[in-house]
């Protein structure tokens, strides 16, 4: 929490925006004052935060920005900490040593104020998360997927054995991270593809899905095949997959053909893989991503084809042929050259049967 929140947890002073709506906290103890008060990571509050939290503590009061005065006797409050958390993953799996409890402390002490932490009733250090907890966390991520689908009005129930639960305890718990990035595996592992099962109607409502492992890792298994009418790729869809650079290629040549269309001509471009490959090759830089593609089509690609329309090789309602040649991009043209309109680029020699660059 930075200074200015405090204006949120009370209110703003009179004359500025919002005096009389008053604070969040203030309005919610107002309304509830039986309430159980979190305030997460309170390590990073600034000192203008703490001090309201002292006379919370201490006289079991706030006082409002338009004075009013809130009761908060009836109220638990609870702060967490990541402070000393260092100390606790250099430990090992299970209940933390007094030592390391006394380090933990030491660093809380040395951030926190004396009479900020007099006014605490208890101090609890947490153990480190153990693999049977890991475990249970896997489980209940898991419930809440069905939750995610009875709220969108499906019923959709998971099957997930305990070798999936396994896997995804041992690769979705990092000791210095905890057991956040168990929510992206899920994520990639089966939420991604579960969806895509559901679109193409391998998985219907009211049934039940088998998930489980292989030598691979996660497996969702389908219930049907995939409903032709509605058929999508389901491979390699996940939050890491790599860039398709041959779509992307693709949809590139796919624009020239739209931008002859734009000018009132009709020429398909029929690309073999051979030319995709070496676009996407030559066209992709791990710096620059995929910059260069468009430069390096329209080196080898555009300006040869505009030539090619100037000197008659090329007409409109055709299609083009693109493919390599000695490790370069070859056009081939469907004419010979149109002697009445000659383009300085293209080659008139009649020995050439294709544009190389």
């Amino acid at each position: 929490m930075e200074k200015y929140s405090v204006s949120k947890l009370l209110g703003s002073t009179a004359g500025y925006v919002g005096y009389e709506e008053g604070g969040m906290l203030t309005n919610q103890l107002l309304r509830k004052p039986y309430s159980v008060i979190l305030f997460d990571e309170v390590e990073k509050a600034a000192p203008e935060v703490l001090n309201i939290l002292l006379q919370m503590l201490d006289d079991g009061r706030i006082t409002a920005a338009n004075g009013t005065l809130v009761d908060c006797s009836n109220c638990i409050v609870i702060m967490t900490s990541n402070l000393g958390a260092q100390f606790i993953n250099l430990s090992e799996e299970g209940k933390v040593a007094p030592e390391v409890k006394e380090q933990v402390m030491g660093v809380v002490r040395s951030h926190f104020r004396p009479e900020f932490l007099n006014r605490i009733s208890a101090t609890v250090v947490f153990n480190r998360l153990s693999r049977a907890a890991i475990s249970k966390i896997c489980k209940l991520r898991l419930k809440e997927i069905e939750h995610r689908f009875e709220t969108n009005g499906k019923s959709i129930k998971l099957n997930v054995d305990e070798s999936a639960v396994y896997y995804l305890s041992q690769n979705g718990y990092s000791p210095d991270l905890g057991a956040r990035p168990l929510n992206r595996l899920i994520q990639s592992t089966i939420l991604n593809h579960l969806a895509v099962m559901i679109l193409n109607g391998q998985v219907k409502d009211k049934e039940e899905v088998v998930i489980t492992t292989d030598s691979n890792g996660i497996i969702v298994v389908p219930n049907h095949e995939v409903d032709d009418s509605m058929d999508l790729d389901v491979d390699g869809w996940t939050d890491d997959a790599d860039e398709d650079h041959d779509k992307i290629v693709k949809l590139k040549l796919k624009e020239i053909e739209q931008r002859f269309e734009t000018n009132g001509t009709s020429i398909k471009l029929s690309v073999d893989e051979s030319a995709v490959h070496y676009l996407y090759q030559n066209g992709y830089s791990p710096d620059l991503g995929a910059r260069p593609l468009n430069r390096l089509i329209q080196n080898t690609i555009w300006n040869p084809l505009v030539a090619m329309i100037l000197n008659g090789q090329v007409k409109d309602e055709e299609e083009v042929v693109i493919t390599t040649y000695d490790n370069g991009i070859a056009i081939f043209p469907n004419h010979e050259v149109d002697d009445s309109v000659v383009c300085d680029d293209a080659d008139d020699s009649d020995d050439d049967l294709y544009f190389e660059i």
